[in-house]
């Protein structure tokens, strides 16, 4: 019997996630035939016992070290029979008959050697972290791994694809590893899948510059969605392992790629640099390289970085802000609405101190009371501000009255966990639709927190009343102790 699609999945100490993506692998293989190769690389967990669990419905290759990513998709490869070859990470989740579209999709497609699809968070929306990028530059990736993007924010646009419609089907540069379907006529050619020279990290990138190279088209398909956990496996490893295994690919890649003087300085400057991520002396020439790029005393000193997933949405839209801070910039077009009361003195000595300045305020007013009319602003943003509101839905629905449709409400608000609020109760939903439908609002006092939420929490009170999330942070890319939820109108 011909198989339609060979599924491969490559684990190391996985077996927090691999049951659930072989499940979801069963349940997304209607109307299609289909086998499911999974190579486990050492794991010193039960992810084998699990694996061969499931019987003769999963083929195991059980390796006694890790041999790394790309020789271990490549042992799946040698053994697969499909038509078209999924590569699949071990903490994802694909949509039900989702490799019937994949299939479909494959067929109708013949020029496209390798397709990805719209990867989302574990809560179902658009994951902005796991996007397409484009092909890396050098300097870019010496910026990344110094942590310097708050300086040179504009100069990473390029390689993270920040003009790109995630809505729309269309050819990339890249797509990510995780989930790859690729054409067995391109790996037939190369001889592999993912090259084994890399151990992990750029092979990615590196076989789709192969299919580009070989005269084929790489896709990003947002017709097919799966959940992605972002390299679980990955992350156990500690910082140092992660970066010198980082610089050793990027070498690799870029003496594969790129002429010797663009490469030649990488292992004078860019590998010592990475040998040293995680140590004393790393954090010290990092510290001094901000001070370096740092404006100067009489310049804002910007002390927490600005947001890519707001960028993404909000550039060149024009919207309000509900209490912005000189020290805690986003960057856009916006309108500061805040309150002009004696008692805020205290956020302005702290915006002084922190950063030698105070955010102008171009409107005084309640941010759950706005001087606008309906369907007048194109989003409103707040972060560490709902938390203030004694009554967050009745604050969330007069910022969706004043924003067209369409438009967005940008809220980041602290996550119990990692603030101050940690040894603090959690306001449940039924608290939160008392203080709605029942107001009894104590004495009012701005600086306190009148609810206390983890991500879970806040989204329970978005899908009670029914309002339309479309993006969520688990850990927000701004300030980094909170969590982001974005409504759309």
């Amino acid at each position: 019997m011909s198989i339609d699609l060979s599924i491969i999945t490559v684990t190391y100490c996985s077996a927090e996630h691999i049951e659930r993506l072989i499940r979801s692998v069963q349940k997304s293989s209607q109307k299609i035939t289909y086998e499911h190769l999974i190579v486990d690389n050492g794991s010193t967990d039960n992810t084998v016992d699990l694996i061969r669990s499931f019987g003769d419905t999963v083929i195991c290759i059980a390796n006694k070290e890790n041999r790394g990513f790309a020789a271990a998709n490549l042992q799946g490869y040698q053994q697969a029979k499909g038509k078209y070859l999924l590569f699949l990470n071990p903490d994802m989740e694909i949509e039900e008959k989702g490799f019937h579209k994949i299939v479909s999709w494959m067929d109708q497609h013949p020029k496209t050697a390798i397709m990805g699809c719209q990867l989302l968070d574990r809560h179902g929306n658009l994951n902005m972290e796991a996007a397409p990028r484009r092909f890396p530059r050098l300097f870019e990736q010496f910026i990344l791994l110094l942590k310097l993007q708050k300086f040179f924010s504009k100069a990473i646009d390029h390689y993270y694809y920040r003009d790109l419609d995630l809505s729309k089907e269309q050819p990339v540069e890249t797509v990510r590893g995780s989930f790859m379907v690729m054409r067995r006529e391109l790996i037939d050619t190369l001889g592999w899948p993912f090259d084994p020279r890399y151990f992990i990290w750029f092979e990615d990138v590196d076989i789709c510059r192969e299919a580009w190279n070989k005269g084929f088209n790489v896709v990003y398909n947002p017709s097919i969605k799966c959940k992605d956990a972002i390299g679980q496996s990955f992350q156990q490893r500690d910082r140092k392992w992660r970066f010198k295994q980082y610089a050793k690919s990027l070498l690799c890649y870029f003496k594969k790629w790129e002429p010797f003087y663009v490469w030649c300085w990488i292992p004078l400057v860019y590998i010592p640099l990475s040998y040293l991520i995680g140590t004393k002396t790393m954090g010290t020439l990092i510290s001094k390289l901000k001070k370096i790029f740092s404006p100067r005393k009489e310049e804002t000193i910007v002390l927490f970085r600005e947001s890519r997933l707001a960028h993404n949405l909000l550039d060149g839209k024009r919207g309000i802000e509900i209490g912005a801070s000189a020290h805690n910039p986003f960057g856009l077009k916006t309108l500061n609405i805040d309150y002009a009361e004696e008692s805020f003195k205290k956020f302005e000595n702290d915006e002084l101190r922190l950063c030698g300045k105070v955010a102008p305020v171009h409107w005084t007013a309640s941010g759950d009371d706005l001087p606008f009319k309906d369907n007048t602003v194109d989003f409103v943003l707040s972060s560490h501000v709902i938390e203030h509101f004694y009554d967050p839905v009745k604050t969330i629905k007069e910022w969706l009255r004043v924003v067209k449709p369409g438009g967005y409400v940008y809220i980041i608000a602290p996550h119990k966990e990692r603030t101050r609020d940690a040894e603090r109760t959690r306001t449940t939903l039924n608290e939160i639709i008392q203080r709605n439908e029942h107001p009894n609002p104590p004495e009012i006092d701005h600086h306190s927190h009148h609810s206390i939420w983890i991500t879970e929490d806040f989204l329970e009170i978005c899908n009670h009343y029914q309002w339309n999330v479309i993006a969520v942070q688990d850990e927000d890319d701004k300030v980094g102790n909170g969590f982001t939820v974005v409504l759309q109108k």
